[in-house]
C-alpha cells in the first residue's frame, strides 16, 4: 500500500525531509514509529474526490442555468442628458486661422 504524509517533518538517519502529500511505500523505514503522520493515500482520493464538483450533469439530470445579465447602461452626467463628443481639430488649424 502507499501511504500519503500529513504534514512536512524531518526524520530518519541520515536526517530527510517528508513534505506533507508525499507518497512513500508503508514498508518504507520513514513510516515505521510515525504512522500517525500518515494516512491511507487511496482514502485520502476517494476523500478528495467526492469534494470535486460534477462539471457535467447525468443522463437525465437537470442543470440550473443563470439568465444572462443585461448589459451595463451607457453613464450618463447627473444632469440626465447625453454628451455630445467635441469636434476635434487639427494641431496648428484653429478658427480663424487662414493660410
Amino acid at each position: 500500500m502507499v501511504k500519503r504524509a500529513k504534514q512536512s517533518f524531518w526524520a530518519g538517519k541520515p536526517p530527510r525531509m517528508v513534505h506533507a502529500g508525499d507518497l512513500v511505500a508503508d514498508n518504507d523505514p520513514i513510516v515505521a514509529g510515525r504512522e500517525h503522520l500518515f494516512e491511507d493515500a487511496g482514502a485520502y482520493v476517494q476523500r478528495e474526490a467526492r469534494r470535486v464538483e460534477q462539471a457535467t450533469s447525468a443522463p437525465g439530470e437537470r442543470r440550473s442555468v443563470a439568465p444572462a445579465r443585461k448589459p451595463a447602461e451607457q453613464a450618463k452626467p447627473p444632469s440626465g442628458r447625453a454628451v455630445r463628443p467635441r469636434k476635434t481639430t487639427p494641431k496648428g488649424e484653429q478658427d480663424g486661422d487662414e493660410k
